[in-house]
């Protein structure tokens, strides 16, 4: 009967995974960030403009609970005041959507669309980073 041992000291192993772990979150947080302003950026290009609060209410939003970071991404309409009807601009899903009475002309959907596949590179070299670095930062 043979028998082999092998004995490994595994604490560096960890260490270097939680530094992976963390150096990843925050080089994922950058990528969304990133990627969440392409999108805005398309979706101004791209948005119906007849008095231009529609297209300046676009923005980026980040949501935090307990100080993590839950969600990135981008929204229209809100804080924005038409300055014909004085009303803050309540009509982002209406022209994205349509209603009965008028055509959808989408501009997130589709801005985000345009934007995926730069998107995912994003992501895909957030990471590469991180795994090249190997959690040195």
């Amino acid at each position: 009967m043979i028998n082999l041992e092998v004995e490994m000291d595994v604490e560096p192993l960890i260490q270097r995974l939680s530094r992976i772990s963390e150096q990843g979150k925050l080089e994922t947080i950058k990528a969304l960030e990133k990627a969440a302003e392409m999108v805005r950026d398309e979706a101004k290009a791209i948005c119906p403009v007849d008095t231009g609060s529609l297209q300046r209410s676009i923005r980026t939003f980040k949501r935090e609970v307990g100080g993590v970071l839950c969600s990135v991404g981008v929204s229209a309409g809100g804080y924005v005041v038409n300055p014909e009807t004085r009303r803050t601009v309540d009509y982002a899903g209406f022209v994205e959507y349509g209603t009965s009475r008028m055509a959808a002309k989408p501009f997130l959907r589709p801005a985000f669309v345009t934007m995926k596949p730069l998107i995912i590179a994003l992501a895909r070299e957030a990471w590469r980073k991180v795994m090249e670095a190997g959690g040195h930062a």
